[in-house]
């Protein structure tokens, strides 16, 4: 099966090779697919196997699986399963839950202190199921375990590994007096069954990479959940515009380190979410982000779409540069800025509220082959550029 998790080591800066498009280097591919928006066309399919390392698709697309090994069995394609919902609307053999709607016992939904189900109110249909029960659990982990072997994925990206009720339910799970308490009963309940599912998965060669939401808010969360193959941070960098002080915000004026500090641990998929359609600037901070502080097996897609659905495979120019391996690791500049040189590629990133000048490695060019000398880089901006040997 191939792995999202391993990479070559780090050749010597001085050998340089020369650059090539990201298509042509597997290990280099940072795109990452999550195609769950809608049904992906068979062009879409033979694109992602060129521009993406990991690929998410729902559980009836086996078909788009099949296509992506034939046009490159190194892709990581991973089927998507919620861990928190059962869906009443979806009554196909194939659902994007790990318990079906009519199969659940009426004892593994979970109840308000009202005592009633729990439908999502964002998402009609979706009913929050008591993920601490131990019957739920393991009949999850039965039910996607044989699915994934059956149709030869490489894992599960399980939605839903929440942290809290609130961004889908107002009230509180029956037996808890507050809403810390019912996140709490949550979070543990998420903690046991992220662990049951990874051991079983990881037994038969498998990935589990849950998306972890808020695990940038509790000390350990992301590096327990990202135990099993990765992890993916929905609203890593979830970026807004603070009209006041005129500047891109990523949860305050200190938190691009905290946050970015996530990525030195195992981590497979991270995506960045409201940036608004054209915003380039934002997205490219965020990319290069990635590059600067990663470990070298982050798998990255931009928000572009208007309605954030994903509906439409995403992309960023700077994603087609090949970057090879890192030959250092980030370094942190006196101006505040971050830089890192990988084999063929070079990024920088600036975190702080000032405008800062770098100077990239000698052989930096821009995407007309034209050389770079010195890099201006406005407050909470990025840069991602080529390196050439001979220069």
């Amino acid at each position: 099966m191939p792995s999202a998790s391993t990479r070559d080591p780090a050749p010597n800066a001085s050998a340089c090779p020369q650059p090539a498009d990201a298509a042509d280097d597997p290990a280099g591919r940072r795109g990452f697919w999550y195609a769950i928006g809608d049904r992906p066309t068979e062009q879409e399919i033979d694109a992602a196997a060129t521009r993406y390392g990991v690929v998410v698709l729902n559980p009836w697309e086996t078909w788009a699986l099949e296509r992506i090994r034939q046009q490159d069995p190194s892709v990581v394609v991973l089927v998507y399963k919620d861990l928190a919902s059962t869906r009443s609307y979806h009554t196909d053999p194939l659902p994007p839950a790990g318990v079906r709607y009519g199969e659940a016992d009426p004892s593994w939904f979970a109840v308000d202190d009202a005592g009633e189900r729990i439908e999502w109110d964002p998402y009609p249909g979706h009913w929050q199921m008591a993920v601490w029960d131990p019957a739920y659990q393991q009949r999850w982990v039965d039910n996607v375990v044989a699915e994934v072997v059956s149709a030869g994925w490489d894992g599960v990206l399980a939605d839903n590994d929440l942290a809290t009720l609130r961004w889908y339910d107002a009230g509180l799970l029956a037996g808890t007096a507050s809403a810390a308490e019912t996140d709490a009963r949550l979070q543990e309940g998420l903690d046991g069954l992220v662990t049951r599912a990874g051991q079983a998965l990881r037994e038969r060669g498998r990935l589990l990479v849950p998306n972890t939401s808020d695990a940038r808010l509790q000390d350990g969360r992301w590096d327990a959940h990202a135990a099993f193959g990765g992890a993916m941070e929905e609203n890593f960098a979830h970026w807004g515009t603070d009209p006041g002080a005129g500047f891109l915000w990523d949860w305050g004026r200190t938190g691009w380190v905290t946050q970015t500090g996530q990525l030195a641990g195992p981590g497979l998929a991270l995506t960045v979410t409201r940036a608004a359609p054209g915003d380039n600037r934002t997205l490219l901070y965020a990319y290069a982000s990635v590059l600067v502080r990663g470990n070298g097996d982050e798998y990255w897609t931009p928000s572009t779409t208007a309605a954030g659905d994903y509906t439409q495979p995403e992309w960023l120019p700077e994603m087609a540069v090949a970057t090879g391996p890192a030959a250092a690791d980030a370094l942190r500049e006196p101006s505040g800025a971050w830089t890192r040189r990988y084999t063929t590629a070079w990024a920088a990133v600036n975190p702080t509220q000032a405008t800062v000048t770098v100077v990239p490695p000698r052989g930096t060019v821009d995407r007309n082959g034209k050389s770079v000398r010195s890099v201006t880089l406005q407050p909470t901006s990025g840069v991602v550029l080529r390196v050439e040997c001979g220069r």
